[in-house]
C-alpha cells in the first residue's frame, strides 16, 4: 500500500528518485524493482508496481468493451503511453520526456501514495488540484463522516 506524500527533485537526466517508504511492496516487503508509469487520472503520471498493474489491466481496462469506439481510444492511449522503468541502485526512474510534458513537470515533483498506486505531479498542477486550504478535510467530512 502507498501512503504519503513526498517532494523531490528531478535531476538533468529526468531521473526521479521514487521515496524510500515506496519501495517495499507488498505484504512481504519485497523490494521494488520497477514502476509501470503512465498518463493519470487529472493531470498526473501514474505509477503502479507489476501485480498493482496487472490488477489495474484485468479490473479497469479488459472489462471495457472494445466494441465502443471511445473504449478503444480510451484503450490505445493508455497502453501506448505506458512505461516500464527500472530502479536504479539509488532508486531512482528516468522520466520520459513526453510524460514530464503531459504531466507539466519541470524540476520538482510531488509523489503520493494512493493506495494501489503512486502519482507524479507537478507541484503546481498539484496545488491546483488539490487545494491550499481546507477544502479537503470539509469533503471529507461531509461525505465519508468524519
Amino acid at each position: 500500500m502507498f501512503l504519503g506524500k513526498f517532494n523531490p527533485t528531478i535531476d538533468e537526466k529526468n531521473r526521479l528518485a521514487i521515496p524510500a517508504k515506496f519501495r517495499k511492496t507488498g505484504k512481504t516487503g519485497n523490494e521494488l524493482n520497477s514502476l509501470i508509469i503512465l498518463p493519470g487520472f487529472d493531470g498526473c503520471i501514474m505509477g503502479f508496481a507489476e501485480p498493482e498493474w496487472k490488477k489495474f489491466v484485468s479490473e479497469r481496462i479488459e472489462t471495457l468493451s472494445q466494441s465502443d469506439p471511445e473504449n478503444r481510444r480510451k484503450t490505445r492511449f493508455l497502453y501506448s503511453n505506458a512505461v516500464e522503468c527500472e530502479l536504479d541502485k539509488q532508486g531512482r526512474i528516468i522520466l520520459p520526456p513526453e510524460l514530464k510534458v503531459f504531466a507539466g513537470i519541470e524540476k520538482e515533483a510531488v509523489v503520493i501514495g494512493v493506495y494501489d498506486r503512486i502519482e507524479i505531479w507537478s507541484p503546481v498542477r498539484y496545488n491546483e488540484y488539490a487545494g491550499n486550504d481546507d477544502s479537503a478535510a470539509v469533503y471529507l467530512e461531509g461525505n465519508l463522516g468524519f
